[in-house]
Formats: structure tokens, C-alpha cells, sequence
């Protein structure tokens, strides 16, 4: 079945009774695949059952940059200002699209958070505390992160 099929035979599958409030994770171990369009395609289709961030954990930034948010992808603020330091919220990189879904973009630092992110003590908990724990249930019913592709 191809994948996009599947994705809204997963979502046609819930019904407005469904309360629960949910983070997803989109990985492929492999570059070039189309992760984040479907990453794309499931924040798209979960937009329909209930508000929805689009997080683009991706270095790269093809989704932030594919989306019409090259600035953001350049920004003095950015992901590692929230995970790492601190002294930045999501909601200062938070931006509206016109697909029925938020983004938090990428950026073009965010391969050098990783590299902080990974030495820092329960790196993967930070991104839990400072982003899904904050915005998951109260102010969005899902978050899809496209995450980086790791050999």
C-alpha cells in the first residue's frame, strides 16, 4: 500500500471521541527517502482530527525550506535556544502555515545542537521537557517531529 494511502487510512480511522493528545516520531535510518513529506503528509492529515505542530528536527531543512520558511531556517533564534540554553521558548519559533498545521522549523545550527545535544546529559529528555511537555494536550493535540536521518 503506498504510504500516503496508509497514512489516511490510519487517520480516517479516528474519530472526534479520540481525547488522547500524541507526539510522533517520523525516522528512517536513510537519507533521500521522502521522510519528511511524509512527515509532511501526516501532520497535513492529523490537522483534520485536531491542532497540529509539525516539528522539523531535520538539519537539513528541507521541510522548514520547502514550506516557505527559508528565514527561519537562518534565524538568529533557533531549536538550539529552546533545547539547550534556555533562554528561547517554542513559541518564539512557532510559525503558521497555510497547510492546517504549525511549524517549529529547523535550522541551519541545528547539526551543531545535536552534537551539544548528544554530550549533554538526558539530551532526548530536553527535547521531551522543552517542547512536547510544554505544548502537547493544552495547546496542540499532536506534534510530529521529522527527525534527522542517522547511518
Amino acid at each position: 500500500m503506498p504510504i500516503l494511502a496508509h497514512l489516511r487510512q490510519v487517520t480516517s480511522t479516528m474519530n472526534d471521541t479520540t481525547t488522547e493528545s500524541r507526539a510522533v516520531s517520523v525516522v528512517i535510518l536513510k537519507g533521500g527517502v521522502g521522510k519528511s513529506t511524509t512527515s509532511m503528509n501526516l501532520a497535513r492529515q492529523l490537522a483534520e482530527h485536531g491542532k497540529t505542530l509539525f516539528a522539523d528536527l531535520d538539519p537539513n531543512g528541507h521541510a522548514t525550506n520547502g514550506l516557505g520558511f527559508e528565514a527561519a531556517y537562518q534565524g538568529e533564534i533557533n531549536l538550539g535556544d529552546v533545547i539547550l540554553e534556555g533562554d528561547a521558548t517554542p513559541h518564539d519559533l512557532i510559525r503558521s502555515t497555510e497547510h492546517e498545521f504549525d511549524l517549529l522549523p529547523s535550522s541551519n545550527t541545528l547539526e551543531d545542537v545535536e552534537k551539544d545535544l548528544a554530550g549533554a546529559m538526558q539530551g532526548s529528555a530536553r527535547i521531551k521537557s522543552k517542547i512536547v511537555d510544554p505544548l502537547l494536550g493544552d495547546e496542540y493535540e499532536y506534534i510530529v517531529f521529522d527527525c534527522p536521518a542517522y547511518p
